[in-house]
């Protein structure tokens, strides 16, 4: 897969197709499709045993960063969490498909009776953040199995504190690995650990545990629609990511207009 093939369309080896977002290979999930999808990977256990929830940040990202392009096109699944990517798809061409976001594909999961029985390890955030979560998560759904859930320190870990870590996911046998590290941090952290826990999945699902902490609100109904929930999230915290979206808005602005060239013209 080239970087910046103009070729909206990509299959790649596995079931679920998959279509191009500039040079990241998006997963063509919608919410009819989304657990069947994922619980897909317990009938399978394939090796690439983790899953990517990107949006307009991380498809930039990708441009210039290989490692981060090469784990979101080799993932299990890479999702679409983000209105522009959608948007950039269906003019493109694309059919099929919705955005889901982070927070949602974890309350799907919880809630899904295919997923009842299935074990959920909680690993990143700030330990208030987890408590927080577990006491909101207990209360909406009661049945959830929690192995486990972990704030690592915020710095790298040494060899040691990597094995324990390692010995605490493992001891706790989780099917569902949430990591929470923010993007490209968690990641790096699936790609190197991924052979560590080949029994589980291991979803990068960004900020979605500040969201069931309920620390962050979500964008009104009529801003998700408009793909402006980014506004949103920029007047809940600034400081982080206006210079985030100065970077990266401009040019996903220019790719999405010539997906939209390309389409009028074909």
């Amino acid at each position: 897969m080239t970087p910046h093939s103009d070729n909206p369309l990509v299959l790649p080896a596995g079931k679920l197709p998959r279509y191009r977002v500039d040079s990241v290979a998006y997963s063509r999930i919608s919410g009819a499709n989304l657990i069947a999808s994922l619980e897909a990977f317990f009938a399978e256990r394939p090796v690439n045993n983790w899953v990517c929830v990107s949006n307009v940040h991380t498809t930039v990202e990708c441009r210039r960063d290989a490692r981060l392009r090469r784990i979101q096109n080799e993932s299990f699944l890479t999702i679409a969490d983000g209105q522009p990517i959608i948007l950039y798809g269906k003019a493109s061409g694309v059919q099929g498909i919705e955005r889901i976001m982070g927070p949602d594909i974890m309350t799907r999961v919880f809630a899904a009776p295919e997923c009842r029985e299935r074990r959920h390890y909680f690993l990143g955030g700030a330990k208030s953040t987890l408590e927080k979560m577990e006491k909101n998560l207990r209360a909406r759904f009661p049945e959830l199995v929690i192995a486990g859930m972990e704030s690592p320190p915020f710095r790298a870990l040494s060899a040691a504190e990597e094995d324990e870590l390692k010995a605490r996911i493992l001891a706790a046998r989780p099917d569902y690995l949430w990591v929470c590290f923010g993007a490209p941090k968690q990641e790096y952290w699936m790609e190197a650990h991924r052979a560590d826990f080949p029994r589980s999945l291991l979803i990068g699902i960004g900020a979605g545990f500040a969201y069931h902490a309920g620390e962050l609100k979500r964008a009104p109904k009529w801003a998700q629609q408009l793909a402006l929930e980014w506004v949103w999230r920029l007047l809940q915290d600034p400081k982080r990511l206006w210079k985030r979206y100065l970077k990266t808005n401009p040019v996903f602005m220019y790719l999405f207009l010539k997906a939209c060239i390309r389409g009028f013209l074909r």
